[in-house]
């Protein structure tokens, strides 16, 4: 039985991580690259994700497990943050790469 398509995420919230520390695939969080944390998703996933404020978008490959935060929907490596023109919590649309 194949993966069931979620539906894409319109108008979510997304926050910033950048804390020096393991990712939960037992490798080096590097802060600086670009890479989002994801509950779910499997790693490697990409998301194209806007920001919607500015209209900015990011390939992000997802890389680590979270945001712990209610409501949240994905957090942003500070690089991908910076890429993406997001320094904190930011409004975004997330859909998966190919089906934008």
């Amino acid at each position: 039985m194949g993966r069931i398509a979620r539906p894409p995420a319109d108008d979510q919230e997304a926050s910033v991580y950048w804390e020096d520390k393991w990712d939960a695939r037992g490798k080096r969080f590097k802060a600086n690259e670009v890479s989002c944390a994801h509950r779910t998703e499997a790693f490697g996933t990409i998301f194209v994700v806007t920001n919607l404020e500015n209209g900015k978008k990011i390939r992000c490959p997802v890389q680590d497990r979270g945001p712990f935060a209610r409501g949240r929907v994905l957090d942003f490596s500070l690089g991908a943050a910076r890429q993406i023109g997001c320094d904190g919590l930011r409004r975004v649309t997330v859909r998966r790469a190919g089906y934008e």
